[in-house]
């Protein structure tokens, strides 16, 4: 991630991000945006997904919901639609 210059200024975030953050280029809009990523532990293969990851995943989001203005989750199209659901209804009070 840190080596494709599309995603990520080098310099720039060595000089300003904390906290594992990394920068992207400054767009035409003269604006950057300041991203983290987290992988899970265990990758699971989206055919297993069951609700103990719902949980860890709706989890990460509570932990995390005052520091970030969005959330990316990347997921296997197998059970995509009931990892969605399944979060809209856990999150729906934040």
């Amino acid at each position: 991630m840190m080596s494709n210059r599309y995603l990520c200024d080098k310099d720039f975030t060595y000089f300003n991000a904390k906290d594992d953050f990394i920068i992207t280029p400054e767009s035409v809009y003269k604006r950057r945006i300041w991203f983290k990523i987290k992988e899970f532990e265990v990758i699971r293969d989206s055919s297993t997904i069951d609700a103990s990851d719902w949980v860890e995943i709706a989890e990460q989001i509570e932990q995390n919901y005052d520091d970030f203005d969005s959330f990316i989750i990347l997921h296997g199209t197998d059970t995509m639609a009931y990892t969605a659901s399944a979060l809209s209804f856990m999150l729906e009070n934040l």
